[in-house]
């Protein structure tokens, strides 16, 4: 296990700032960074497993700060995030299974809040919902299996409450 400054580091495990760290387990500040399973800040970041802040960050498994995203596995803030599984707050995010508040989102399996959502299984509020298995307050929703409240329902199989709904098999209430 390395832990330098100023310095260029190979191999896994490295606690470093100010470096360019090549290899797996990293954790740096300041520094371009390539490999898994990195913690940086400030620095250029390749790879899955980032946690990164004020980075740019390509790979999956990153948790991010005022960054660029590319690939799966996204926690962000404030940044433009690709691939699934992102969390981002006022980001772009594309890719299924995101948490966003404050973004575009397109793909399945996003939890998002003020958001435009294109996917299944989203629970939104506030936004404009596309696909199936939808659980959203405020939103437009397309698609069946939704469970909504105050929102726009077409599909078959909804349980709503204060909505407009359209298809077969409803169990609304105010609708």
């Amino acid at each position: 296990v390395r832990k330098a400054a100023g310095a260029t580091v190979q191999g896994p495990d490295r606690k470093a700032a100010g470096t360019t760290v090549q290899g797996p387990d990293c954790e740096t500040a300041g520094e371009t960074v390539q490999g898994p399973d990195h913690e940086t800040a400030g620095a250029t970041v390749q790879g899955p497993d980032r946690e990164t802040a004020g980075a740019t960050v390509q790979g999956p498994d990153r948790e991010a700060t005022g960054a660029t995203v590319q690939g799966p596995d996204r926690e962000t803030a404030g940044a433009t995030v690709q691939g699934p599984d992102c969390k981002a707050a006022g980001a772009t995010v594309q890719g299924p299974d995101h948490e966003a508040a404050g973004a575009t989102v397109q793909g399945p399996d996003h939890e998002a809040a003020g958001v435009t959502l294109q996917g299944p299984d989203r629970e939104t509020a506030g936004e404009t919902v596309q696909g199936p298995e939808r659980e959203a307050a405020g939103a437009t929703v397309q698609g069946p299996d939704h469970e909504a409240a105050g929102v726009t329902v077409q599909g078959p199989d909804r349980e709503t409450a204060g909505e407009t709904v359209q298809g077969p098999d409803r169990e609304a209430a105010a609708a």
